[in-house]
């Protein structure tokens, strides 16, 4: 299944955010934020559902004289329906073992979403898309065990399924129905302590899965650091880049081949709107807080696919660029409210999610 954005109701966002870190007298070491639905994307039309995040752990609801240093768990629940006629149900976590010395991420998925196949290939139009509706089921665990300070290593697991139900035209499609099924290795090196919102460090994750009949690898880095000196006003500024490469080999089915577009690696263009063999994508961010609860953002992003990394038409790239607004849902969490309106060639998006994009 593709991502779908958690989109919030913005009147919700203050009576989310006071439920979320009402004073307990005993520290609770938990937390949830429910989530009403109600916004739009591009890929979605209008979404309407409910959604919730749990967070647990040692450093969860209590004083900063007492926060132990470890990593936040999290646990999220969304049930979602849009107004091109997407249902989605899906759960994920993520959890620290054994002082964090263990790590585990799972998630399951289901939904039936309508979209659009554009085909292979950086020159494909806008007008080449193809309707289809599908039936996704998606399964992912990951168990790694830390090594040294910010390094986590260990085996995961990825599983999938596709059912075309309807199709413009089921011949480009190519098939009806097709599975995977896949086993891998995943390095992930973090130094931000694993915050919804990142002010400092680095993440380095990287996959490589390999299914029957084909295999991907997947190269991801994000770095985040304030650009003013420490103690400054605009110390609380930061400046966020990601780098991500993703390359398949062998006979992967369409839906496995490397993207360009999305909420989360290119906004300003559909979902899958460019694949091929390999994508190659950077972006940067400027997130300035306003206040406390309340901040702007400007990003800009390039990127393009091709056969691989060597071969593609770099006189020639993807771009696109946008400004957003922040709303601090839950200020202990640094969980925000992201309102983006992003711009490419092929015209305006608008991106109402929980979290940031990268």
């Amino acid at each position: 299944m593709h991502k779908l954005s958690l989109v919030i109701l913005l009147v919700a966002a203050p009576v989310v955010s006071i439920l979320a870190q009402s004073p307990d007298p005993e520290p609770r070491h938990w937390g949830v934020v429910p989530i009403p639905v109600l916004g739009y994307t591009p890929d979605f039309g209008g979404i309407f559902g409910l959604a919730g995040i749990g967070f647990y752990g040692p450093d969860v609801n209590v004083p900063d004289a007492l926060k132990e240093g470890r990593r936040t768990n999290t646990a999220a629940v969304n049930g979602l329906a849009t107004s091109n006629g997407s249902f989605v149900l899906a759960l994920s976590s993520d959890t620290y073992f054994v002082r964090d010395r263990y790590r585990m991420e799972a998630g399951i998925a289901a939904s039936r979403t309508p979209r659009e196949y554009f085909g292979i290939g950086d020159a494909t139009r806008r007008d080449d898309g193809v309707g289809y509706t599908s039936a996704n089921g998606e399964l992912s665990l990951a168990v790694s065990r830390r090594i040294g300070r910010n390094l986590f290593v260990g085996p995961m697991l990825d599983g999938g399924t596709v059912d075309i139900l309807e199709s413009d035209d089921r011949a480009y499609l190519a098939l009806d129905s097709w599975s995977r099924l896949g086993g891998g290795v995943r390095l992930v090196w973090d130094s931000t302590g694993g915050a919804f919102y990142p002010d400092h460090g680095t993440v380095v994750d990287t996959v490589v899965t390999q299914y029957a009949g084909f295999g991907t690898y997947t190269f991801d880095l994000r770095v985040f650091r304030s650009p003013w000196r420490e103690g400054s006003r605009a110390a609380e500024h930061v400046v966020a880049f990601q780098s991500r490469y993703r390359h398949s080999w062998g006979d992967p089915t369409w839906d496995q081949l490397a993207t360009l577009g999305g909420d989360g690696v290119f906004r300003g263009y559909l979902e899958g709107r460019f694949r091929d063999t390999a994508a190659a994508s950077a972006q940067v961010e400027y997130r300035m807080p306003l206040g406390r609860r309340v901040g702007v953002v400007a990003f800009a992003s390039i990127g393009q696919v091709g056969d691989n990394g060597i071969d593609m038409d770099w006189l020639d790239p993807k771009t696109a660029a946008g400004l957003g607004a922040r709303v601090t849902l839950n200020a202990d969490q640094k969980l925000n409210l992201r309102i983006d309106i992003a711009f490419s060639p092929e015209g305006g998006s608008p991106y109402i999610s929980a979290g940031e994009a990268f």
